[in-house]
């Protein structure tokens, strides 16, 4: 009677949002012990999610291209030529994601809650670069501009997670209760470390 289990999914796009290119979604499985006024659960799930933020990059024909004299006798490095224009996608961000809860009467009426959630965050977006030079003659003037092949690359990242949520769960019968968080994210990548609050308030009622 005391052990229970549950799975869950979540899934949403960014709807009228940049014309629904936007989507994520949260699958998770977990175990809870004890019973409805004291227990704690153990949770695994996986998340991933795109914002759908496309861009288009152009590669240009490599090569020399040189200055061109226009009508007031006026030199100028002409645009090169298009070779293509490459459509970079949004990469997938994923995170698998470990989690425990915990709730346990402080009252009659109230209760106090926890829940904490471990995500470890990876992506994976392929660049496209490509170096353009003006080299300059003795006389200092704009002699030719050189483009050099375009290259491609893999770029990689990834991140560490925790959002902790400690707080109060008011409940006066079986059906409805109120709750308030006092929730933050501490977070890790290659670049920083950063923090911030995210309080929430949450309605629950049984149907």
């Amino acid at each position: 009677e005391k052990i229970n289990f549950g799975i869950g999914t979540l899934l949403g796009t960014t709807g009228y949002l940049n014309q629904a290119r936007g989507f994520g979604g949260l699958h998770w499985g977990m175990v809870s012990f004890g019973d409805r006024s004291k227990n704690i659960t153990f949770s695994i799930g996986y998340s991933y999610l795109s914002l759908g933020v496309d861009y288009e990059q152009v590669i240009y024909q490599p090569g020399k291209y040189y200055p061109v004299v226009d009508q007031w006798d006026n030199s100028y490095i002409p645009n090169p030529t298009v070779q293509s224009i490459n459509k970079v996608n949004d990469p997938l961000t994923t995170a698998p994601i470990l989690g425990i809860a915990g709730i346990a009467p402080v009252g009659k009426k109230a209760s106090f809650i926890c829940d904490a959630m471990l995500l470890f965050g990876s992506r994976t977006q392929t660049n496209y670069s490509q170096n353009q030079t003006i080299i300059y003659n003795s006389q200092g003037q704009q002699d030719y501009l050189l483009v050099d092949p375009a290259l491609t690359t893999t770029e990689k990242s990834s991140s560490v997670n925790l959002i902790f949520m400690p707080g109060l769960r008011f409940q006066k019968t079986e059906n409805k209760a109120f709750q308030i968080s006092l929730a933050g994210i501490i977070g890790r990548n290659e670049m920083n470390s950063y923090s911030f609050p995210l309080p929430m308030c949450s309605w629950f009622y049984k149907f």
